[in-house]
């Protein structure tokens, strides 16, 4: 079998689960801040990415909600992440 390609892009806000807070993605320190914080010349930038660990991270098999069928025989219809 195949391995099937389940990735997608995580962003900034999305709902991942009900309940649980959406990602929040932004600057920890912008271009502007840093250049006002640090000598003169000095300009960078950091980024901040906070998300619950198991954002986009696994698969809900059947069985794992309500004993049902086990992932492996879960079917899946693949598509390519580049075909769009």
């Amino acid at each position: 079998m195949s391995p099937i390609d389940l990735s997608h892009t995580i962003e900034h806000g999305m709902i991942t689960y009900r309940g649980l807070p959406a990602p929040l993605i932004c600057d920890y320190l912008s271009r502007k801040a840093s250049f006002e914080l640090y000598a003169e010349g000095t300009e960078f930038h950091i980024g901040r990415i906070d998300m619950v660990a198991n954002t986009g991270t696994y698969l809900d098999s059947p069985f794992h909600v309500n004993g049902a069928r086990k992932v492996q025989r879960v079917r899946f219809s693949a598509r390519r992440s580049d075909e769009g």
